[in-house]
């Protein structure tokens, strides 16, 4: 099967900073004629997020839901092809991307398939490379930013209105539940995460956690907990056998950094999650 036509599809907030490199690589690796649409679904950005947007040739709907899930389902309003790509705003496509993950479409029973993202900061890609190799469930999990959709099968899917955030995982587990059909990942097409600092990723993150608690309630999870904390004990020493590997220094303070970060996100979430019950 080849594809003649996709649509592609991009919800945003605020991201002009690396909006017109994202929108430009899409460009290169996506063949023009190979695209219908290009649907931008904006969440009352701030900055000039609409304007880059029109300028690439985007159409641009107001996300009037508000969160990712709104911008998804705007998006879906709109998307005419049998299959559509959606793209994060600030993940640049690998330049296999277009030769690597369609053909996993000629599967009838396959609904989704992407590849994964590594971040552009070199510790954090360090460590996320050498996940990878490790442990690649960790890193090649579902997310929306590097997609093709077989668009019948994602309307299908009921999304709650409590899933603002944690779309993917909420899809993934919908679709693996209650439909015959798969979600596939490459592991050899890496796209870019666009991060250029560690501050940034943790400011990131800290932003989003106060809404992602609205994930299936569930009460502390003990066992969870002391897992991570034993990684944060233990990530001094697996700093020294990452920076034999992969030749960055960095790593050995950034990596006990991202761990003790993981534990303090965790205990957020688990108060949040504990004064909502």
């Amino acid at each position: 099967m080849t594809l003649k036509k996709v649509d592609l599809a991009m919800w945003a907030k605020n991201g002009a900073k690396f909006l017109p490199s994202v929108l430009k690589r899409i460009e290169e690796v996506i063949p023009h004629e190979c695209v219908n649409q290009r649907i931008l679904v904006d969440d009352k950005s701030t900055d000039n997020t609409a304007q880059i947007a029109r300028d690439f040739n985007w159409s641009v709907y107001p996300n009037r839901e508000g969160f990712v899930r709104g911008g998804v389902m705007e998006a879906l309003k709109h998307i005419t092809e049998e299959f559509f790509v959606s793209v994060e705003q600030d993940v640049l496509l690998s330049k296999q991307w277009w030769e690597k993950i369609p053909k996993y479409m000629e599967d009838p029973k396959v609904a989704v398939a992407e590849g994964v993202r590594l971040s552009s900061n070199k510790a954090l890609h360090s460590i996320q490379e050498y996940t990878l190799e490790r442990h690649p469930e960790l890193i090649a999990s579902p997310t929306l930013d590097n997609n093709i959709w077989r668009t019948k099968v994602i309307r299908q899917i009921d999304i709650p209105k409590e899933y603002v955030l944690s779309v993917d995982s909420e899809v993934h587990y919908r679709l693996s539940k209650y439909t015959p059909y798969k979600w596939v990942i490459d592991k050899s097409a890496i796209s870019t995460h666009l991060q250029p600092s560690l501050s940034y990723t943790i400011k990131h993150y800290q932003r989003l956690t106060p809404i992602e608690h609205r994930r299936r309630r569930q009460e502390l999870d003990y066992v969870a907990f002391s897992r991570i904390l034993k990684i944060l004990m233990f990530s001094p020493f697996r700093s020294f056998d990452i920076v034999a590997k992969k030749h960055d220094p960095s790593v050995f303070f950034v990596y006990p950094l991202v761990r003790l970060m993981t534990v303090k996100l965790f205990l957020i979430r688990q108060k949040l999650i504990k004064s909502q019950t």
